[in-house]
C-alpha cells in the first residue's frame, strides 16, 4: 500500500475500498463487450455472421470491394479470390488495381445460384 501526506494508505492500481465494509476490493474488470475499444477492434480473421447487424452489411447500391462480397455470401476472402481463379462466382472487375463488384451482380449471382437448385 501506498500513503498520502498524512500517513494513510492509498490504494493500489486497481483497487478501491468499500467503505461499508471497511475492506478493499477489486475495481470490476471489463468483460470484452464492455472493454473500452472492443467494438472498434474487429477480428479480421472471423468469418463474418449470418446475423450481421443492418449497420454492418454493405451498401445495397453501388461497388462492392471483397471484404463487402465476403461478408454477403458469409464466406471468407480466400474463397472469393479461388472462386475468381476458376471462373466461378459473382463476375468482377478491376478499377486500378483494386478488385470491384457491382451489388447488383451478386445478388442477381445469389439468386441465380438459387434458381438452379
Amino acid at each position: 500500500m501506498a500513503r498520502d501526506d498524512e500517513g494513510e494508505q492509498l490504494p493500489l492500481w486497481g483497487e478501491e475500498e468499500n467503505s461499508d465494509l471497511g475492506t478493499r476490493t477489486p475495481y470490476p474488470v471489463a468483460t470484452p463487450a464492455t472493454a473500452v475499444g472492443a467494438a472498434q477492434r474487429p477480428d479480421k480473421t472471423a468469418r463474418p455472421s449470418p446475423t450481421t447487424d443492418v449497420e454492418d452489411r454493405p451498401d445495397p447500391d453501388g461497388l462492392w470491394d471483397i471484404d463487402a462480397v465476403a461478408t454477403y455470401l458469409n464466406v471468407p476472402r480466400q474463397t472469393i479470390y479461388a472462386w475468381r481463379q476458376k471462373g466461378y462466382g459473382p463476375h468482377g472487375f478491376r478499377v486500378g488495381k483494386h478488385l470491384r463488384w457491382r451489388a447488383a451482380t451478386v445478388v442477381a449471382w445469389t439468386v441465380e445460384r438459387e434458381r438452379l437448385q
